[in-house]
């Protein structure tokens, strides 16, 4: 039996996660055996992300480091995107065999293997969901705190309530997207839309769901697009899952706004089902200008009108979003536009990011890149005005309230 060792780096997104753990699946079901001492190690697997600049750097160094401690005669193997995106950064490691994200059936060939996994559905093991146990520290204090009987306040319980961990279910619904936004390089890796058939993922759910699983995120590069390619749409997805009678909750990840603002009331419809419990809705700047540079399809007069209906008709429904600060051209007028966004509308988690350049976009094409001085402080300015409005809640602690981590309700004190 042939022994592997398995690097997921911390950077990454969960669908590449997802990914890395259906090759994991394989290589179990095949008799492999997943060792953690990288000495030991017949073949070893590295996960890689290119999301940014930095984080595919901080691959290309694991890889280099690998490469000097694992046997001489065991094979290198990379997946996840660079191996699409950029391969020829890879010629100088003597990698044994690499495979992108949508080319999984060149790993069972290369390997023999007859038989692996279809679209993996299912949890991630604690040890692999990198960056995201980061996140899950809010949670756990609250959940921690909540079983000791502290009063805590209550809106940090809605702040824990939809951190996702090793109890989530994680369903992909589609590969690929339609957006050709000019900064993303991920698109690249990934390629054009491709939806899973709807009866594949019920099945999925209801095989979860009869185990006794209770916690799902749909999951995709966009989920927003999911159907369009096969003359579907999310909300009917959506809407066939929650026929369930069960009690249950889904959270929806990456789902690009432009969707839901050209088709609000059937979104509306099926968000006011309370087992809707988040959704990720990234809107990246609040300056219409940086948006059209960004080849984002929406501006952000529509982008509030849409998040203030949600709130106003599913109140329950917790708002997630992502911002890129120090766009080429950005000024701070229109970093000031994305601040205002963040400060007035009713979001539950906010994650900013400094703009890198990716070799292959447009926008790497573009005049007038912002230093990285003035990227990074703009990015520490919008997460401290995150911090202050979500996370400390302006300092307005009451009421507070006495809550079993699993109640929904509490006693005010």
């Amino acid at each position: 039996m042939k022994k592997v060792y398995l690097y997921q780096p911390a950077d990454g997104c969960i669908e590449s996660f997802m990914d890395f753990k259906r090759v994991r699946v394989s290589l179990r079901d095949n008799g492999w055996i997943i060792t953690r001492r990288l000495k030991d190690a017949d073949i070893v697997f590295v996960n890689t992300c290119i999301v940014g600049r930095i984080p595919q750097r901080n691959c290309l160094k694991v890889i280099e480091k690998l490469k000097r401690k694992m046997k001489k005669e065991a094979q290198l193997v990379v997946t996840g995107c660079l191996p699409d995106y950029d391969p020829h950064s890879l010629s100088k490691y003597d990698v044994s065999f690499s495979f992108g994200a949508r080319k999984y059936d060149n790993f069972l060939e290369y390997f023999g293997f007859k038989q692996g996994t279809e679209e993996y559905a299912g949890s991630i093991e604690s040890e692999y969901l990198g960056v995201y146990n980061l996140f899950n520290w809010l949670s756990r204090i609250v959940k921690f705190a909540s079983r000791l009987h502290l009063p805590l306040p209550q809106y940090l319980y809605r702040r824990a309530a939809f951190i996702e961990d090793r109890d989530t279910v994680y369903i992909r619904i589609s590969r690929g997207c339609k957006e050709f936004c000019t900064y993303c390089a991920t698109r690249f890796a990934i390629g054009p839309l491709l939806s899973n058939p709807a009866d594949m993922i019920l099945a999925n759910f209801d095989r979860h769901l009869k185990s006794g699983q209770r916690i799902f995120a749909l999951c995709a590069e966009d989920t927003g697009a999911y159907g369009q390619d096969v003359g579907l749409d999310f909300p009917t997805l959506l809407a066939q899952l929650l026929r369930r009678k069960e009690d249950f909750l889904i959270n929806i990840r990456q789902h690009t706004p432009h969707w839901i603002i050209g088709n609000l009331e059937a979104y509306l419809k099926v968000f006011s089902d309370k087992r809707v419990k988040s959704i990720t809705l990234p809107f990246q700047s609040g300056s219409d200008r940086i948006l059209k540079l960004m080849g984002r399809r929406y501006n952000a007069q529509e982008l509030i009108k849409t998040v203030k209906a949600i709130r106003k008709h599913a109140p329950h429904l917790m708002l997630r979003t992502h911002v890129i600060v120090g766009f080429p051209t950005e000024t701070e007028e229109d970093f000031r536009k994305t601040l205002v966004l963040v400060k007035e509308l009713p979001w539950d988690m906010v994650l900013a990011f400094p703009y890198t350049d990716r070799s292959r976009t447009e926008a790497a094409k573009i005049n007038g890149k912002i230093p990285w001085a003035v990227a990074l402080r703009r990015c520490a300015t919008l997460s401290i005005n995150v911090l202050w409005k979500i996370y400390l809640n302006k300092a307005n602690i009451w009421p507070l309230v006495l809550r079993n981590p699993d109640d929904a309700t509490g006693d005010r004190i």
